[in-house]
């Protein structure tokens, strides 16, 4: 056993030197001071989409000089008020560009020259290509400041590297970047997954999650449980990889399974394309984490999962059990820097199982398969989902009820289940909506709290249309509630806490914020978006002190419900 344990290390090793060898070693450095410090990894599954850098910590801190990673030009310059917020983008000579998201601020001279252009256009987001001769940089240029923008949930940097020609985001660790790692991951649960209606599990084609126990080094299922399977299963897996420097929890970079010794499935965050990013959800045991928060990694592939993270990509990591007696199952999980664990259990194959009933099919849903699409024509609804949406065979349902809204509440489908590609929804009201309230009209998806989220209100015909990656419960209403607008602070509010800025609080109740206009001193004044906490913040340091100051907003939302706030401040 130590003889195997040390091959797979020793091959496991050579892996990661291997693909390092194709990126340049000591081009690159990282982008703040030593130590590196790194609080989210390559290819983690976030919300719909891998993370395509790596998150690096600034110990909470806002304002840590940032550094251009090596030689280049600024390519590009974004500012959002979610996404990577305040970002930079370097071209490099030799085919890469890096990425730097989530800045507090610029160099004065690109802040001066984004200020420039936001202050001509009267608006706040900007994404512009400045010519290659603008901006040059050498390494250890300092090129901004961390800090919180965006969507992110609290101070650090965001860093990429990017394939200049396909824009593929690559793991930056490739490129001989230096983090102290010597803790391997922990394995947490697996989870045993037979195919539905093709693999039995215990009793039926449920999937079981095992809960596991470390032992001398190995983890295993606690109490040594043995599950029972007959016909097509896979595995999964629940861990956290932490590193030296810091406890942030962190996704594993490779992963393995192995079914009596031999390979049959294998993952690899190296690189990612923007076009697959969403196949995040297939990745994952999506139903699972909806209901119970627990992240499960499939270490098999779903039938519409088109990711090339795979080893091997003729292999599915499902496994035909048919034959009666017991299977070692293992399963390897690997951090960037080599250190592994594994958990080790065996199954138990009985033909038995064959005749054990399947999960009944919820009443009143089709079986739609993974490979075709739905379409609906009724009198008051119309869906289309394209063909490519789905990742497996599911039971799709479709009903409606009487509401006290503008129309029936169609329920689609069921939020558990993710889609790849939108699905059109058209609805027809129930009664004509006059021509002036058409504009308010929206369609609203519905939680289960009661909450109301409009998806879209598109107009084609009669019927109102909207696209939504989710399903759910959907209704026409009208939102004729303009934004909320209140003061949130501003300098002479009792305090200076936050300094020479003034912060307004803006959100609606239904439809997003579609755009903004702000006034100070009766002239156009730049208010900065951070969507993440619904504010609206202006830097006053520049004003005349010891004078009242005016203030105007004109806030709209996507249904043209307009809010025009006013007040005075003094500074």
């Amino acid at each position: 056993m130590k003889r195997v344990l040390f091959l797979i290390f020793f091959l496991s090793t050579i892996l990661v030197k291997s693909q390092t060898q194709e990126y340049p070693q000591d081009f690159f450095i990282a982008p703040l001071d030593p130590p590196l410090s790194i609080t989210g990894s390559f290819g983690e599954v976030r919300k719909n989409h891998f993370h395509s850098g790596i998150d690096l910590s600034t110990d909470e801190e806002e304002g840590i000089p940032v550094m251009a990673a090596a030689d280049g030009y600024v390519s590009r310059i974004k500012v959002s008020p979610d996404g990577y917020g305040k970002a930079l983008y370097i071209t490099h000579p030799n085919g890469f560009v890096t990425v730097y998201g989530h800045l507090q601020k610029f160099t004065a001279q690109i802040n001066t020259y984004i200020r420039r252009m936001q202050y001509e256009k009267q608006i706040f987001e900007m994404d512009v290509n400045p010519k290659p001769e603008e901006f040059i940089v050498k390494q250890r240029d300092v090129i901004g400041y961390s800090g919180s923008t965006g969507g992110a949930d609290g101070p650090h940097v965001h860093f990429e590297i990017r394939d200049e020609k396909t824009e593929e985001p690559i793991n930056p660790l490739l490129f001989g970047l230096e983090v102290k790692d010597t803790i391997p991951p922990e394995l947490h649960f697996v989870r045993v997954f037979p195919v539905r209606e093709s693999g039995i599990l215990n009793t039926t084609d449920s999937a079981l999650t095992y809960e596991l126990v470390l032992e001398n080094g190995m983890y295993k299922i606690f109490d040594n449980e043995v599950p029972k399977i007959f016909g097509n299963v896979g595995f999964g897996f629940d861990a956290t990889d932490y590193q030296d420097s810091n406890m942030a929890t962190l996704d594993v970079y490779a992963s393995e399974l192995y079914v009596d010794g031999k390979l049959t499935f294998s993952t690899k965050y190296d690189r990612i394309n923007f076009s697959e990013t969403r196949f995040a959800n297939a990745r994952i045991d999506y139903w699972l984490e909806k209901t119970e928060g627990l992240k499960i990694d499939r270490l098999y592939k779903l039938p519409g999962d088109k990711m090339k993270i795979y080893g091997d990509p003729t292999q599915t990591g499902i496994f035909n059990f048919t034959e009666s007696g017991s299977h070692t199952i293992k399963i390897v999980v690997m951090d960037f820097s080599g250190n592994k664990s594994y958990v080790q259990f065996t199954v138990s194959v009985n033909e038995g199982l064959r005749s054990k009933p399947y999960v009944q099919r919820p009443p009143g849903t089709m079986r739609v398969a993974f490979d075709k699409g739905v379409s609906i024509q009724k009198s008051k609804l119309e869906v289309s989902i394209p063909e490519g949406a789905f990742y497996e065979d599911f039971d799709f349902q479709e009903q409606a009820s009487k509401s006290a809204f503008l129309s029936d509440i169609f329920t689609l489908g069921d939020e558990r289940e993710p889609l790849q590609l939108p699905m059109t929804i058209s609805i027809k009201p129930n009664n004509d909506i006059p021509d002036s309230l058409k504009i308010k009209a929206v369609i609203a998806k519905m939680s289960e709290e009661g909450d109301l989220v409009s998806v879209g209100n598109l107009w084609n015909d009669k019927f109102l249309t909207a696209k939504t990656y989710e399903f759910g419960n959907f209704a026409i209403v009208l939102d004729t509630v303009p934004p909320t607008v209140e003061k949130y602070y501003v300098p002479a509010d009792m305090n200076t806490m936050y300094g020479g800025v003034v912060q307004i609080r803006v959100k609606d109740n239904l439809s997003r914020i579609r755009n903004y206009s702000g006034k100070i001193n009766d002239k156009w004044h730049l208010f900065e978006y951070d969507k993440k906490n619904d504010m609206l913040i202006a830097n006053v340091e520049s004003m005349d002190v010891n004078e009242t100051h005016p203030i105007e907003l004109t806030v709209t939302d996507e249904s043209g419900n307009t809010t025009v706030w006013k007040s005075t401040f003094y500074y």
